[in-house]
């Protein structure tokens, strides 16, 4: 005999009720205030506040970056007389200015829209960018760190370093400002200006080496040592309240690279010649293959993937964070300069919301990368891209800077006149790169946190339109999301997965889906159920959530779903979420209905 679907759900949900109401009672209250026990470490609301956008360094943007190499707009500072490049910049929490230090002793805030300059301030020198939650400007100079209001007026500046400062500004959720010297100090200081505490290290912090947070901001990273300076090759985990030292682990004889930290706490260093992960207690997981990696700190993608660079080479390398395999690698170009480097990618990679990388390389070209290795685009500085990280905006502008000391704005569509004759030349001709297709069941098998609600009733009756709103309110993208039918109302089971595939719910994002008829509609993405649903007019099914970090769990994925297309509108009961996290009752997984 057949069973109707729906009425197996509400039975299996009632079972679960009456033996587990207290449970229930509890998930349901957590789910409601959500919003309230969702932990946030970002120290700004800034589409890139720092050095690689975050206090982890990921260099993920929550925005896509330009798919096209038009010219927005560049800028050169007048009184910039040297050929070192202005520093790595960050946006104001408003998304209307970009900050950028420039070697003349300048830093600079700039109209985003049109590059026109909007003030600046005389400090000692050149060095990165960050931006606090209260709109503070912190830059490093020389030997100080200097904190600006957002219109330009000194704040105070901390100058105990006695070398220059190279480890980028970053700033901790309680407001605390994290910087390295070449010095071998590593120093944290409270926002007012005062020291907090200083470490030493027992080489130089050189310049994209700067101190990293762990996502629970209780331990600051630092990877030391310059060729240049004091050699050391040793990464330190420090407690973040007094500095006081975790562990260490020495990696190379002469320098380590900043460090990149997944939302689980792993730790991604190059040194060595390899990208090298870590738990968060210092124990070592993998090493990738010898040559994939130099000095250049990493990006950590939302999807799991590491990307990064190597100097001798000239290579853009992909890899698996779970593992270390190598999954794809693309070959820039030679420096037309021919006394410099012959190749090198001497930048930090960053990555859109959309996957696509964006690198630069000393043969003075910004590159555009797809997700699976295969070139996008380019465009020519004609001068070397080395020794400072690329930022993306709000409104998906990249920006950049080259040797021959302009700040570029690149973005899809043309909002401003170049001040450059510098013209963007899409490429035709691709470099042979090795490629390797991340699907389905590479995402399933890779994901460290799945969520999947069960939906007991939808109707084809396009009056009984079902609309569920899907809140992510983690941190973690969403990087796989499929619906299958469980039986139709004939009592056919199918189980059919339809991904979608072209839509990602990123973190901290909400998306309708529609139920309508005999399709799913999710974004650009639709689902065609016609051959699973035959002649039945209403059907139950399951939909998942997959991401390949650990946030996503039945308090941070909300599902609210109603059903009509007349006010007022019947809210769907009868949902079931499950997890797979330890965060329910007894460090069990999440059950709920509600």
């Amino acid at each position: 005999m057949k069973v109707n679907y729906l009425e197996r759900s509400f039975k299996q949900l009632y079972r679960y009720t009456r033996r587990n109401i207290s449970l229930v009672a509890v998930a349901v209250l957590c789910s409601l205030f959500v919003f309230d026990t969702d932990v946030t470490y970002s120290s700004t609301s800034s589409p890139w506040s720092m050095f690689h956008h975050d206090a982890q360094h990921t260099g993920q943007s929550a925005y896509n970056g330009p798919q096209t190499n038009t010219l927005k707009w560049s800028y050169k500072s007048s009184s910039t007389s040297s050929d070192v490049p202005p520093n790595t910049p960050s946006i104001s929490n408003d998304g209307l200015t970009i900050y950028s230090n420039f070697d003349s002793s300048q830093l600079l805030a700039l109209n985003v829209d049109n590059g026109q300059l909007r003030w600046s301030a005389t400090i000692g020198g050149g060095g990165a960018t960050a931006v606090a939650t209260d709109g503070t400007v912190y830059a490093v100079a020389g030997t100080s760190l200097y904190a600006l209001t957002s219109t330009g007026s000194t704040r105070w500046t901390f100058s105990e370093a006695t070398e220059n400062i190279y480890g980028e500004p970053c700033i901790g959720g309680d407001g605390t400002i994290y910087i390295g010297s070449r010095d071998t100090y590593v120093y944290a200081v409270n926002p007012d200006g005062t020291r907090k505490w200083k470490y030493k290290t027992a080489g130089s912090i050189a310049p994209l080496a700067s101190p990293t947070l762990s996502p629970d901001g209780l331990s600051v990273y630092v990877g030391a040592g310059d060729p240049h300076s004091q050699t050391d090759g040793t990464l330190y985990a420090l407690n973040s309240s007094d500095g006081t030292l975790k562990w260490s682990k020495k990696i190379d004889s002469t320098r380590v690279s900043g460090a990149v930290v997944g939302l689980d706490g792993t730790i991604y260093v190059s040194g060595n010649g390899r990208v090298n992960a870590f738990q968060s207690d210092g124990t070592q997981l993998w090493q990738s293959a010898d040559g994939t990696a130099e000095y250049l700190t990493p990006a950590l993608s939302s999807s799991g993937i590491i990307y990064t660079g190597t100097g001798r080479y000239g290579k853009v390398y992909a890899l698996n964070s779970s593992t270390g395999a190598t999954l794809w690698s693309y070959q820039t170009g030679t420096n037309p300069d021919s006394s410099g480097t012959q190749y090198g990618v001497l930048t930090a990679p960053v990555i859109g919301a959309n996957a696509t990388v964006y690198v630069g390389a000393v043969d003075g070209k910004m590159y555009a990368l797809k997700s699976d290795g295969t070139l996008l685009w380019t465009y020519s500085t004609s001068a070397s891209i080395a020794e400072n990280c690329p930022a993306i905006g709000a409104d998906g502008t990249l920006y950049f800077s080259s040797s021959n000391t302009y700040l570029y704005a690149v973005k899809d569509s043309s909002s401003g006149s170049s001040t450059t004759t510098t013209t963007a030349t899409v490429v035709s001709t691709t470099t042979s790169t090795t490629t390797t297709t991340v699907n389905a069941t590479t995402i399933i098998s890779n994901s460290r946190s799945n969520v999947i609600y069960s939906l007991p009733y939808l109707h084809t009756n396009t009056s009984n339109v079902t609309y569920c709103e899907i809140s992510n309110v983690s941190t973690d993208s969403v990087t796989g999301l499929y619906f299958a039918m469980g039986a139709n109302s004939s009592g056919t089971p199918t189980s059919a997965l339809k991904e979608f595939s072209t839509t990602t719910l990123y973190g901290k994002m909400s998306k309708m889906m529609t139920f309508s008829g005999n399709n799913v509609y999710f974004g650009n993405d639709t689902a065609d159920l016609s051959s699973e649903l035959s002649s039945a007019s209403s059907y139950g099914g399951t939909l998942t959530f997959y991401s390949s970090n650990t946030g996503l769990n039945c308090k941070s994925v909300v599902l609210s779903c109603f059903q009509g297309t007349t006010s007022p509108r019947r809210n769907l009961a009868g949902l079931v979420c499950e997890d797979n996290s330890t965060i329910g009752p007894g460090g069990k997984n999440i059950l709920t209905g509600f």
